[in-house]
């Protein structure tokens, strides 16, 4: 599919914060591509990753670059962004977001089989976490930006986990986990049919757990 090819990468240490890789790529059968890399560390806020590739392909059908074409070579703009970064505010909180853009649906297929095999649809989404001694709070954003998949988009969805915490001083235990969700599915285009609702889910649990000498029984009642 290639024909003759070479691919380069140069590795450039800035500092312990600021690490870079450029590529430059050569493919017979089509053209030029070239990308920048970056991992990088913002001290007290978090780090992340940058990756970005672009090639202005030109397919074609002769045997080898120098040959005469058969007929007119297409030319097609192709590309592939992401940025992933993750902050832990202190040792309860924590940010993570990522971005990744990509032009069509195959290229991740095409050119970079190992992430494709690793997650053929990468999303673009946001999510905060807090942590409390019982509880724990959480906060997430999805957005579509690739319009050629399908996707649930979540603006915002707000969730709470009550751990199991015990009621006074009986041996009752209750868990409890109520989200808010704001939906919207959108299908892949062309088409701009969308599905929108929102939508309040709260599941709740008591619990007697007892131990009768090594064996641990949890009977439960809950409701949803």
């Amino acid at each position: 599919d290639w024909g003759l090819f070479l691919l380069t990468d140069w590795r450039f240490y800035i500092n312990d914060n600021l690490r870079t890789n450029v590529k430059l790529d050569f493919r017979e059968k089509k053209d030029i591509a070239w990308g920048i890399n970056a991992k990088y560390n913002v001290p007290r806020h978090g780090s992340g990753v940058i990756r970005t590739y672009y090639m202005k392909e030109r397919p074609t059908t002769a045997k080898h670059f120098y040959s005469l074409r058969p007929s007119p070579t297409p030319e097609h703009e192709r590309l592939k962004a992401e940025w992933r970064h993750k902050w832990t505010i202190d040792d309860k909180t924590e940010a993570t977001w990522q971005y990744y853009k990509l032009s069509d649906n195959i290229i991740l297929k095409e050119y970079f089989e190992r992430e494709y095999k690793r997650d053929p649809e990468p999303q673009t989404f946001f999510v905060f976490t807090h942590n409390w001694m019982n509880s724990t709070f959480s906060f997430r954003h999805d957005k579509r930006v690739n319009r050629f998949t399908s996707i649930v988009e979540r603006s915002p969805e707000v969730r709470w986990d009550l751990h199991s915490q015990r009621l006074g001083a009986t041996n009752f235990f209750l868990k409890n986990t109520s989200t808010y969700s704001n939906l919207s599915r959108k299908n892949a285009s062309p088409t701009e049919i969308r599905k929108e609702t929102m939508r309040v889910d709260s599941e709740n649990e008591i619990s007697d757990p007892f131990k009768i000498r090594f064996i641990e029984l949890r009977p439960f009642v809950g409701g949803r």
